[in-house]
């Protein structure tokens, strides 16, 4: 008994460390996107990256699109996008957008970004979805 419970304990330990593994990057420390409501209907896309090195060469966000529920359609639609903004410092390890949009009190909104870093070892991108928002 005590030996099929040291088995399972170790599979599980191998495949999570595994797994943790798989999704680290060597640029990517940290990438996030958050809808922020901010009352009268306005919605901040807010986007951030930050490397896992100083040393970035290029870092910042490729795109960033704010969507909207159409309730007459009962879809998602692209409201506001914003592409190319990135640090204009070289050697920064970290970078933040900004994305307004005057939406309308009681609707829901959420957001989505895709995100680049290079160093002098390589690249990365990943993409990033927000949770969805009520405007108020």
């Amino acid at each position: 008994m005590k030996r099929a419970v040291s088995l399972i304990l170790a599979v599980l330990f191998l495949t999570s460390g595994t797994a943790a593994l798989a999704r680290a990057s060597h640029q990517i420390a940290d990438a996030r996107v958050d809808c922020i409501p901010q009352g009268g209907g306005v919605i901040d896309a807010f986007a951030f990256i930050n490397g896992t090195t100083p040393w970035c060469t290029h870092i910042g966000i490729m795109s960033v699109i704010l969507y909207e529920w159409d309730v007459q359609t009962s879809t998602w639609k692209s409201v506001a996008s914003a592409t190319d903004q990135y640090s204009t410092e070289q050697y920064d390890g970290r970078h933040s957008y900004a994305l307004t949009y005057q939406g309308v009190a009681g609707r829901n909104y959420y957001a989505y970004a895709k995100f680049i870093a290079e160093d002098a070892y390589g690249s990365d991108t990943k993409s990033f979805t927000s949770g969805t928002v009520r405007a108020t």
